[in-house]
């Protein structure tokens, strides 16, 4: 079986569970203590309330209520599944905004052009995919309805 780490990173999460049991059990000792200070064993049946089992138990359960929380973080993922759709294609439209404000230059060479690019490269990672357009500038215009030919897009976008 093999075991892959989605977050990695998240494993040093675990060099808490030390650090949160010393501190449990350092304050254990403490409240044991105080109590004792505060009253003679034989008057604490009488000054305090008993304990139940699940009291004594809680610790570890929250311990180990932490490893596993540490260890859904963690993300341990096992194995693969291939699945088969019926689905033949889908329906992408990109809608790319022409205005003035896509001339700005804080991207280089400018907005649009990248705009442009990207469009390009998803419709290459595109296959079987019906592919349309739409362009606006304050009202928006279909250039291009729902199409399985890519050809057209590209010679709409470079005009």
């Amino acid at each position: 079986m093999d075991l892959y780490l989605g977050n990695y990173w998240y494993l040093l999460l675990l060099l808490l569970l030390p650090v949160l049991s010393f501190f449990l059990i350092r304050y254990l000792r403490w409240k044991k203590k105080s109590r004792d200070v505060f009253a003679e064993s034989r008057f604490q049946e009488a000054l305090f309330e008993k304990k139940s089992g699940f009291i004594k138990v809680f610790p570890v359960l929250y311990f180990v209520a932490t490893l596993f929380l540490i260890f859904s973080i963690i993300d341990l993922l096992s194995g693969s599944e291939e699945v088969t759709t019926n689905q033949k294609f889908n329906n992408v439209i990109f809608m790319v905004d022409v205005s003035n404000s896509m001339n700005a230059e804080d991207i280089e060479p400018n907005r649009l052009v990248e705009a442009k690019n990207l469009v390009i490269q998803t419709m290459q990672k595109l296959r079987n995919d019906k592919v349309g357009m739409i362009i606006f500038a304050g009202q928006a215009t279909s250039i291009m309805p729902l199409t399985e030919s890519k050809n057209p897009i590209s010679i709409a976008i470079f005009a």
